[in-house]
């Protein structure tokens, strides 16, 4: 559909646009048609305003694309969302919760080991030889480690959790 032209003068389109005649010069310089000696089509000039306005300059002076842009907006927009999704489901977890989980996992794993000097002395002292240190050594190790991986590692959030809620509710 082609519309029909509206000719206005160079002041006009100066009141109409708020800018100066140097502006419109400058966009007549930078390719907005014009009609005629101080005159200018507006339904063209619109559209070529619109069209500078799809494409402008970053602070690094380049060129960016206003349909790319707010395509790549729509689709960081749909991946949070997504995440926010995930986390209510409990498929994925805060980096906070993995922290709490691997604190958790590291604390019981050194209260495993640190328990060994208490533990040991004793049975070592009955030993008869050092392949008997050596086995009882390896199935204390393998022992602690075993009850390591049984562990749930989601008590933890689950744990962290109650106390944030606790402490949150302390505040109020």
């Amino acid at each position: 559909m082609t519309l029909n032209p509206i000719i206005i003068s160079t002041q006009d389109l100066c009141e109409l646009w708020a800018l100066s005649a140097q502006t419109i010069g400058r966009y007549v310089s930078d390719g907005m048609p014009k009609h005629g000696a101080g005159q200018f089509d507006l339904n063209r000039c619109w559209a070529w305003r619109l069209e500078q306005m799809k494409t402008k300059v970053d602070f690094h002076g380049e060129k960016l694309d206003y349909m790319a842009e707010r395509a790549g907006l729509t689709k960081a927009q749909r991946q949070e969302k997504e995440i926010d999704v995930s986390l209510r489901k409990g498929e994925i977890m805060t980096l906070d919760e993995v922290k709490r989980i691997w604190g958790g996992l590291l604390l019981a794993f050194k209260q495993k080991i640190l328990i060994l000097p208490t533990k040991l002395p004793s049975r070592l002292a009955a030993c008869q030889n050092q392949n008997e240190i050596k086995q009882l050594l390896d199935d204390e190790c393998r022992e602690a480690l075993r009850e390591l991986s049984e562990m749930d590692a989601r008590s933890f959030v689950t744990a962290a959790k109650a106390r944030k809620t606790d402490s949150s509710s302390l505040k109020r």
